[in-house]
């Protein structure tokens, strides 16, 4: 039998129309992101950490995913809010931070490994979730926050403290480490603290569980 055009281009037509429709089914959804563990270190340009945030407009230093690879050691000072003009800051030039670029949403608790010296006293670790350096009304919260004894060394020694995140938090493309004396009755007191960070012999750290956002493996 004889098959005319017109019933030969009905035929490639279905063929078509069944083809797309079985390409259609084999596409698959992109999986669900899987919650990652991600660790970052504080870094800093010089070796006073003070002057790093005393210069230029920022006064947040830097952290990501680079371990230190040099042994110079940074050091910052800490002070108590009361250092500060305002009452509550997510940042300030007084107000040890550090911050790095992340999306997605922190979950679990967060652990922060750093290296101190004080003479007897606190510090208060602050983990936020933007960058924004608001202030008083503008403040955010932290989504964690903690108070840990420091050691009373003359030299640097490791401390870990771990921050319950008491809600699932949306990072607004940023995560921030804050940490400063927990002594906040006044400026100067007998409280000496300092962070050592950025080196192989400090290598201080944030550790953070979150969930990417979809089609992403990291935050």
């Amino acid at each position: 039998m004889k098959r005319t055009p017109v019933l030969l281009a009905a035929v490639a037509l279905v063929a078509s129309g069944l083809g797309h429709d079985a390409i259609a089914a084999t596409k698959k959804k992109p999986a669900p992101p899987k919650p990652v563990t991600m660790n970052w270190f504080l870094h800093g340009a010089t070796a006073n950490g003070n002057s790093d945030m005393l210069q230029g407009d920022t006064a947040y230093l830097p952290m990501d995913a680079t371990a230190p690879s040099g042994a110079s050691v940074k050091e910052v000072l800490l002070f108590g809010a009361i250092a500060s003009p305002n009452s509550e800051c997510t940042a300030g030039p007084l107000l040890p931070s550090w911050t790095g670029t992340a999306s997605g949403t922190l979950q679990g608790k967060v652990t922060v490994s750093f290296y101190a010296r004080s003479t007897p006293g606190n510090a208060i670790v602050r983990v936020f979730n933007v960058n924004d350096g608001g202030c008083n009304d503008a403040y955010t919260p932290p989504v964690a926050e903690a108070t840990v004894a420091l050691p009373t060394s003359p030299t640097a020694s490791l401390v870990t403290v771990t921050l319950p995140v008491s809600r699932a938090a949306k990072l607004a493309g940023a995560l921030t480490l804050q940490i400063i004396e927990g002594q906040t009755s006044g400026f100067e007191g007998p409280q000496v603290s300092g962070v050592s960070y950025d080196s192989t012999t400090t290598p201080s750290k944030i550790t953070f569980t979150c969930l990417p956002k979809i089609g992403k493996k990291t935050c």
